[in-house]
């Protein structure tokens, strides 16, 4: 299995996004390959980061995006 296959599944497995046979198929990667692992627990470590970071944007930036929303609908499609 290629590395850029490889780290698109490790991804996947990470969100829960691999069929039976592909999850199976990866772990037997993940298992075997020592790179492949630390690549997957690097990834994994990150989307726990991730997970954990609490961000509320602030009223302005709501307001900012609502109004390009706005505007951004109301141009005519040529």
């Amino acid at each position: 299995m290629d590395y850029n296959s490889t780290h698109l599944n490790s991804i996947l497995f990470i969100y829960g996004e691999l069929n039976d046979e592909e999850e199976s198929r990866h772990l037997d990667v993940l298992y075997t390959d020592n790179v492949a692992f630390d690549e997957f627990e690097e990834l994994d470590n990150t989307y726990q980061m991730l997970n954990k970071i609490k961000c509320k944007p602030s009223k302005r930036a709501i307001d900012n995006i609502l109004e390009y929303s706005k505007l951004s609908a109301s141009e005519k499609v040529d």
